[in-house]
């Protein structure tokens, strides 16, 4: 009888591990987005992850005649959210490919476990020496960010973008994929 209801238990909690919804995180997609993807593609792909809806749109002109359009998608208040970054030539819309993909759902994961919320420390186990983080950029007296590259840079990679305040230490705020080279800031 005991046993039966160990099973019993055991099979009433597996449904709802389960029913956490993640997008794993590579060096090249989040889930279903991929770097490359032409707009609409990556309209189609932001639909089977549920990333909410389109809040903001930012354009950059980039030196040399490129464009780069940042896309913001959020649900709810904006923690559950996407943000889509599209480079390629100026005027030729049809032209733009996903340059960088941003999530800051804490579900979706790295091959390793990392995710938003997880400590510097955490990172440090989880990746040693193959995380190698940027300088701090200060935003506000006690605030500030912290990037580290996960993966070479002349490859697609992971940055993880850490935030810090007076209250807690440092903790990735926001995870990152992004092509080689991509000169627009993380943080503007």
């Amino acid at each position: 009888m005991l046993a039966a209801s160990a099973v019993f238990l055991l099979a009433l909690a597996t449904p709802a591990t389960s029913a956490v919804r993640h997008n794993r995180i590579a060096p090249s997609a989040i889930g279903s987005l991929r770097l490359g993807m032409d707009r609409q593609a990556a309209k189609k792909a932001l639909r089977q992850i549920r990333a909410g809806t389109l809040r903001s749109v930012q354009d950059t002109h980039v030196a040399g005649g490129s464009t780069y359009l940042e896309y913001s998608y959020y649900r709810g208040y904006g923690i559950d959210s996407y943000t889509l970054g599209f480079l390629g030539p100026r005027g030729k819309p049809r032209a733009l490919r996903v340059a960088r993909i941003v999530t800051f759902v804490p579900a979706d994961r790295t091959a390793r476990g990392a995710h938003v919320g997880t400590s510097l420390a955490a990172l440090d186990r989880m990746y040693g020496s193959a995380m190698h983080c940027g300088p701090t950029i200060e935003v506000g007296r006690g605030t500030g960010y912290m990037p580290c590259r996960v993966g070479a840079a002349s490859k697609r990679h992971i940055v993880l973008l850490l935030s810090k305040n007076d209250v807690s230490g440092w903790t990735v705020g926001r995870v990152i994929v992004q092509v080689p080279g991509l000169k627009i800031p993380i943080v503007q």
